[in-house]
């Protein structure tokens, strides 16, 4: 029977594979030069060319991602642009969609050995869906930081610290949030690691410089740190419609939506707001960090601690998009995994119905008026703070639960 699933397993796999080829092809001719992978593959190729890759001055329209990110984008830029887009939208959207996948499965195994994880998996998988999708169809480049962090925390809890240091690395020389993680697992029992740390971000740093020369790789950080870092660590914050996280949303019910008919809350003007945002971010990772360090210093991070950290990357910055919360599938299924271990299974469908309604949410499900209200409001940020609140409740209690069910079986073993 066991044989006969995964012989059915195989052939699933290989179907959807080849669905993702066609509909990879599909998408890849659709593109065009307003399109963020065009910022891709055109940033690869002044990489490769020696023109300056960060342009100053621009909204929308530009290369937002360090120096690394660029000599990444580069591989595909090699190639015509939209064969290239073939081969990104098929291996990086798709292929590493699956290694997503494969990577949660293996963390829920390993802290949850004596749990079903079937069901959490698949919800998880189900509640995300909405956010891959938009990858997809919009060509982003998330899925490399995705994996790139769920490998280092997998690497993590087997006990690997350079595999889990080095992966956290590349995500974080990809997209700088990251380094939030990496942070906190060094401050966590972890500090005296600081060497490796250096030591294993040099790849990072150098192979760029040696690909692009000693000053124009130096010109490319300082632009980087200009051009995007500096505009967002001074308050800016993105306040269109479709962005998200608590400082957009904050910034939306002040101004409101003629549009929709919102009128403005007007509760601040822009410096006030800019105050106003500070505090309320600064005491939400005050929150978190007190949480996470409630069980000592000493101790290292835990599954819990790892979630809510992402969640912060999807609640405090001034730039959040719907395809940024791609981590969701990870923490949700976390989270579910905890619940059953509680035996909270039947009160599973309360917990995981807001967060199924909401992965099903888009203009052809509710229309585009209703749809737009929900981002006018930020129901996704809701949405985060709630499984942050789960969180809390439950997700360190679950992995105790977890640990002591190990426990009990190790001595069952011995004994008998």
């Amino acid at each position: 029977m066991r044989v006969l699933y995964k012989y059915w397993l195989v052939i699933l796999f290989a179907l959807v594979s080849v669905m993702f080829l066609f509909l990879s092809i599909n998408q890849a001719y659709q593109e065009n030069e307003k399109g963020d992978y065009y910022i891709y593959w055109i940033t690869g190729q002044k990489f490769l060319s020696g023109e300056r890759i960060y342009e100053f001055g621009k909204e929308d329209g530009t290369f937002i991602y360090p120096p690394f990110a660029a000599m990444f984008f580069s591989l595909f830029a090699a190639k015509p642009f939209h064969i290239s887009a073939v081969y990104y939208s098929y291996l990086i959207n798709f292929g590493l969609w699956v290694l997503s996948l494969w990577l949660i499965w293996k963390i829920l195994k390993n802290r949850f050995p004596f749990t079903n994880i079937v069901l959490p998996f698949i919800i998880g998988v189900l509640c995300s869906a909405r956010y891959y999708w938009h990858n997809f169809i919009w060509m982003q480049a998330n899925l490399p930081v995705l994996c790139a962090t769920l490998g280092g925390i997998y690497y993590h809890f087997k006990g690997n610290r350079n595999a889990s240091y080095f992966l956290l690395l590349a995500g974080a020389f990809f997209k700088v949030t990251p380094i939030l993680i990496l942070g906190f697992l060094l401050l966590k029992g972890r500090l005296k690691d600081w060497w490796r740390v250096v030591v294993l971000s040099m790849p990072f740093l150098l192979l760029p410089f040696a690909a692009r020369g000693p000053a124009t790789g130096l010109q490319d950080w300082i632009d980087y740190y200009h051009s995007f870092l500096t505009p967002f660590a001074s308050g800016k914050v993105d306040g269109d419609l479709i962005s998200l996280g608590l400082p957009s949303f904050l910034d939306k019910l002040n101004v409101g939506n003629e549009g929709l008919g919102i009128q403005a809350l007007s509760f601040a003007n822009e410096t006030s707001l800019k105050t106003i945002i500070l505090l309320v971010n600064l005491a939400v990772l005050l929150l978190v960090t007190l949480k996470i360090f409630w069980d000592g210093w000493e101790l290292p991070l835990c599954g819990t601690d790892f979630c809510m950290l992402l969640l912060l990357i999807l609640l405090l910055p001034g730039r959040v998009w719907e395809h940024h919360h791609l981590t969701l599938g990870f923490i949700i299924a976390y989270l579910m995994a905890g619940l059953h271990t509680l035996k909270k299974t039947r009160k599973w469908i309360w917990f995981a119905l807001p967060l199924l309604i909401t992965g099903l949410i888009g203009t052809d499900t509710i229309g585009a008026k209703l749809y737009d209200y929900t981002q006018q409001f930020s129901l996704i940020t809701l949405i985060v703070l709630y499984l942050l609140i789960l969180l809390f409740c439950f997700g360190k209690k679950s992995e105790s639960e977890s640990f002591y069910r190990r426990i009990r079986f190790l001595c069952a073993k011995h004994i008998i």
